[in-house]
């Protein structure tokens, strides 16, 4: 089965989640050639950063909030984080945020929601004491911010965040 598929902003490139759990990923040019192996892992939702540059593959729904976030010039994994309950989503206008909430009607419990960085370390979380029914970024052109590429360190602060136990990471 096909989960999920999606263009890259650049339009050249598009990207396909398939397979049974755990599902595969591969990135493909426009001949439909293939030209990157993701591997395989938990997930069933891609999301393109505006400017490209990131993706998050994500598992949601009937899968526990995984997210893998992917430098996909250099072709390289920075971090793997779970955001559990998670019902919405959504990259931020500059591609170096990533948004995750968990909204009524879906879930009842712990409405709210996380910022998160594009290497998995969280920026900012808020927990609800009542319903939240929309969390989303204020609107903005995508040329208003450069694309910039990853920190070097990128992925180093969500990994010092495991070993803590917050989360899962692969250094970049």
């Amino acid at each position: 089965p096909i989960h999920d598929v999606a263009w890259s902003p650049s339009g050249k490139e598009f990207l396909v989640v398939y397979g049974f759990m755990p599902a595969k990923a591969t990135l493909f040019d426009v001949k439909c050639k293939a030209v990157f192996d993701f591997g395989t892992g938990s997930r069933n939702t891609i999301a393109w950063a505006p400017h490209g540059r990131f993706v998050m593959l994500g598992g949601f729904g009937n899968i526990s909030g995984n997210l893998e976030f992917w430098d996909n010039n250099r072709k390289k994994l920075i971090a793997h984080v779970k955001a559990p309950g998670t019902t919405n989503w959504s990259w931020s206008p500059c591609s170096r945020l990533f948004l995750t909430s968990t909204l009524f009607p879906r879930l009842r419990v712990d409405n709210g929601f996380k910022i998160w960085k594009y290497d998995g370390s969280v920026v900012h979380s808020e927990t609800a004491p009542h319903e939240v029914y929309q969390v989303t970024w204020r609107p903005s052109r995508v040329s208003v911010f450069p694309d910039r590429p990853a920190s070097p360190n990128a992925g180093q602060a969500a990994a010092s965040t495991a070993a803590e136990g917050g989360a899962t990471a692969a250094p970049a």
